[in-house]
């Protein structure tokens, strides 16, 4: 599958399209027989009202046609022609009368003398068996050395343009021969390129070859072939009332299949996002577009829709160039797609509008017929490059990224072993039991906890901290907590303290490294400090914006909950502060928030639940595993990081 992602191949087919479609051109061209130009045979006359019958149309005076053929543009107008032909000579008794391109809602043929006309046609009705040529073609036949006249009565709702050719037998099969090849090339070229591009998005799951198969298939297939009228003739020739309005509504179809597919190319949203509004415009415009020609089919929605088109056109070109500008690759290769698109088309558009007509028959069908086709093609397989590239960065961004992931995972594993090790282990001593948790909601977070017994005094520091916010900022400044925390209370200055006296000077300590650690961030944390004195049981508590701490003994359970601010708001940071005297067997308990508030479904785990667990008459580990269970029980999904810390006081 590599072969047709490479932009070399769409490059090489974009080549051999073009060789094979001028080779068709060329090679068939010289079996078409010089026609006759029926400028000198014809003349016309135009009723404004468009509602003339012949007999009043007889009566006119009749304009010659200058430069053998001529535009009317968008118009109700109903155009007459009258063709005049001297005697045939013996060996050409046949000729046949073709309206090259010409898009002609109805048309009919009237003889003098008649009233009713000889023939009726038109894209408004369903095909005959006489009408089998993609533009309109009339057979006129002269009896042996008498003139003939015939009066051509038509009316579009497309733009009205006319460049008569009367030919022979031979010349107009050559016609259509070359028409044909050249036309079942392009096709064949377009189909392969549908395929690919099919198979390709089956294979990647690149959305933007999806959306590229549907504009070849949009715009490139049925709306090319449905504008040269060869949609009618073979895939709709019975259904006159779509075959009448398919360009314009295939038209409008296709511009919602190119605003999602220029987007997706184009990253508007991400280069240009002012302009990508405009293209979100789109669907309205095309609604009502497709709403006008169901309602009521005329010039006039066909030409604001051929306006408004041209706009698009101009304006996703001008939008590619200057995404290109910023450096985006496929934004080069969809700007040389438009330019041929965009010329051609814009041949057509001054004809259709009759600003300049070209000034040969010859000229006239390739301005309609080959630049169109062969600046699509050129624009699809120019597309399929840009798609690929896009697809191709893509790639390489998705690799890149997914390196990035593996790295950043790397270092977030690497960072949640050096996070985990801040939390000391259990411990069990003759004078204390310490039981603790620390569940993280992601790999690394804010919840710190931990402990500290100075032996020659027989004190115990309880601490536990919830730094706001998750994630690498929040685990940072976790780390400082703990150094700061570890180094304080080893410092014999401190250690000399009072419990009391040491509580306050470490608590205002903390702060500041909080204070300094965090400037500009918006981080704070909220702690509680807890002192206890192995000697007495007595228990002194200081707290800063934390969860309460729970004590349970036999003689029942007791909350401590001072207030205070919280670490690093302040200057001048007022703490809470309480005391208590605590018995042998006493279970202290501390805990974060994120203990209470971890569940998905609004479920919540109640303080006074976690309280019932805690018993004097259970060892800490049944106390331990009783919390876990309950946490647990609903196997719900943690939305903060939960920690708590269990201690039992012994007696010596």
């Amino acid at each position: 599958m590599t072969w047709c992602l490479h932009k070399s191949s769409w490059i090489a087919l974009l080549i051999s399209t073009l060789a094979a479609l001028l080779l068709v051109s060329d090679g068939l061209a010289h079996d078409e027989k010089e026609y006759e130009r029926s400028g000198e045979h014809l003349q016309y006359w135009v009723d404004a009202t468009g509602q003339s019958d012949f007999i009043t149309a007889q009566n006119q005076v009749f304009q010659s046609i200058p430069k053998n053929s001529i535009s009317f543009g968008f118009t109700r107008a109903t155009v007459w022609l009258r063709l005049q032909l001297p005697a045939h000579r013996t060996d050409e008794p046949q000729h046949w009368l073709e309206f090259d391109s010409a898009l002609l809602s109805t048309w009919r043929v009237y003889r003098p003398g008649q009233t009713e006309p000889v023939y009726e046609a038109g894209m408004s009705q369903p095909r005959s068996h006489q009408d089998q040529h993609r533009s309109p073609v009339y057979k006129v036949g002269l009896a042996s050395n008498a003139p003939g006249i015939w009066y051509f009565q038509m009316q579009s709702d497309h733009a009205l343009n006319l460049n008569p050719r009367l030919h022979t037998q031979h010349s107009l099969a050559a016609k259509a021969k070359r028409e044909s090849f050249f036309l079942g090339a392009y096709a064949g070229v377009m189909i392969f390129t549908y395929v690919l591009t099919l198979y390709i998005f089956v294979r990647t799951r690149h959305r933007n070859f999806l959306y590229y198969s549907c504009l070849l298939l949009s715009f490139h297939l049925l709306y090319q072939f449905s504008y040269n009228q060869m949609a009618s003739l073979y895939l709709w020739p019975d259904t006159s009332w779509w075959s009448n309005r398919s360009s314009l509504l295939i038209g409008e179809i296709t511009h919602l299949f190119g605003a999602i597919f220029v987007r997706d190319t184009l990253q508007t949203q991400r280069f240009s996002p002012r302009l990508d509004m405009i293209i979100r415009l789109v669907p309205l415009r095309s609604t009502f577009f497709i709403g006008w020609a169901i309602v009521d089919m005329s010039p006039e929605a066909m030409k604001y829709s051929t306006i408004a088109s041209m706009l698009y056109i101009f304006f996703y070109y001008g939008l590619g160039l200057q995404i290109w500008a910023r450096g985006y690759g496929p934004a080069r290769y969809f700007s040389i797609a438009w330019l041929p698109v965009l010329i051609g088309n814009a041949l057509v558009f001054i004809q259709d509008l009759n600003v300049w007509v070209a000034s040969s028959p010859e000229w006239q069908q390739t301005i309609r017929f080959e630049f169109p086709i062969i600046g699509a093609a050129m624009q699809a397989i120019l597309l399929g490059v840009a798609v690929g590239d896009q697809f191709h960065r893509t790639q390489k961004e998705q690799r890149e990224e997914h390196l990035a992931r593996e790295k950043l995972e790397q270092s977030l594993d690497d960072a949640h072993t050096v996070q985990d090790a801040f939390i000391r282990t259990d411990s069990i001593t003759p004078r204390y039991e310490i039981r603790s948790s620390h569940q993280m909601s992601a790999k690394i977070g804010g919840d710190w906890l931990g402990y500290s017994y100075d032996a020659p005094r027989k004190r115990l520091l309880l601490a536990i901290s919830d730094v706001t916010g998750h994630g690498l900022p929040s685990a940072l400044l976790t780390g400082a907590l703990h150094g700061a925390f570890y180094g304080l209370a080893a410092a014999e200055p401190i250690q000399s303290l009072s419990d009391a006296e040491l509580l306050h000077v470490l608590m205002d300590r903390l702060d500041h490294v909080v204070r300094t650690t965090a400037q500009n961030t918006g981080l704070m944390a909220t702690m509680a400090l807890v002192c206890i004195n192995l000697d007495t049981f007595r228990v002194e508590y200081r707290n800063a914006g934390h969860t309460p701490i729970l004590i349970s003994g036999r003689s029942g359970q007791h909350f401590m909950l001072k207030g205070g601010s919280p670490l690093g708001i302040s200057e001048e940071p007022n703490f809470g502060h309480d005391s208590w005297q605590a018995q042998a067997d006493d279970v202290i308990f501390l805990f974060t928030d994120g203990l209470l508030d971890q569940a998905d479904s609004g479920q919540r785990n109640h303080l006074k639940n976690v309280a019932h667990e805690i018993r004097a008459d259970l060892d800490i580990h049944q106390i331990h595993q009783h919390i876990e269970e309950l946490i647990h029980r609903h196997h719900l999904t943690l939305e903060d990081d939960s920690s708590y810390l269990l201690c039992r006081l012994r007696a010596a």
